[in-house]
C-alpha cells in the first residue's frame, strides 16, 4: 500500500465526511482571513525614547540636533521634552523637515515650540495634523553647559507585518480547498 498525503487522497472517503471538512477548512480560512484584514485597522501605541542626555556637555554657540522619523501609518503623535542644564542655558527649537530647511537656509521658519535662554524645560507638544514624516529638535548651548533629561515620544501604529500570520494561513487554507476540489472532480 502506497503512502502519499492523507488529505489529499479521497477516493476512500465518503462524501459526507468530504463536504464536512470541507466546511470546517473553509471556516477557518474565512477566520484567518478576515483576522487578517481586522488588524490593519486596530492602532497600537507605541513609546520611544528618542535621546536620553546624562551629563551630556555642550560647547557654547554649537548646536545639537535629534531626529525622529515616524512610521508610515503614525497617528496621535506626541513628544515630550524633559531637558535641563546644570551650569548654562540653551535654547530649543522642534520643528518638522519642511522647517528644518527653511531654518538651515536663515528663511522664516515656524516652528512647533521654541524656547530662548532657558536653564530647564519641560513640555508635551501634541502634533495635531494626522501625519508628520520627521522632527527635528534642536538644543543650542548659550555657554559651555551639561545637558540631562531626556526627549521620547508617543504615537498609535500600524503593525502592518502582522497580519501576514493569519493572511498566510488563510491563503494556505484556501489553496487546499482548491485542490481538494480539483480531487474530488
Amino acid at each position: 500500500m502506497k503512502r502519499g498525503l492523507i488529505l489529499l487522497n479521497i477516493e476512500n472517503i465518503p462524501k459526507k465526511a468530504i463536504r464536512h471538512r470541507f466546511k470546517k477548512i473553509l471556516i477557518c480560512a474565512i477566520i484567518f482571513s478576515s483576522l487578517s484584514i481586522a488588524l490593519i485597522f486596530i492602532p497600537f501605541p507605541k513609546i520611544e525614547i528618542i535621546e536620553k542626555f546624562g551629563q551630556f556637555g555642550i560647547l557654547e554657540d554649537v548646536s545639537y540636533y535629534v531626529h525622529k522619523k515616524y512610521p508610515k501609518f503614525s497617528h496621535d503623535q506626541a513628544v515630550q521634552i524633559s531637558l535641563g542644564a546644570s551650569n548654562g542655558t540653551f535654547s530649543l527649537i522642534v520643528l518638522n523637515d519642511e522647517e528644518l530647511v527653511n531654518w538651515i537656509n536663515d528663511d522664516p521658519y515656524i516652528p512647533f515650540f521654541q524656547v530662548n535662554n532657558v536653564s530647564g524645560v519641560y513640555k508635551e507638544l501634541i502634533l495635531n495634523l494626522p501625519y508628520y514624516d520627521e522632527l527635528t529638535v534642536i538644543i543650542t548651548a548659550e555657554s559651555n553647559l551639561e545637558v540631562y533629561g531626556m526627549i521620547s515620544t508617543t504615537y498609535l501604529d500600524h503593525y502592518i507585518y502582522l497580519i501576514f500570520v493569519p493572511l498566510i494561513v488563510g491563503i494556505i487554507l484556501i489553496i487546499y480547498l482548491i485542490a481538494l476540489k480539483l480531487n474530488q472532480i
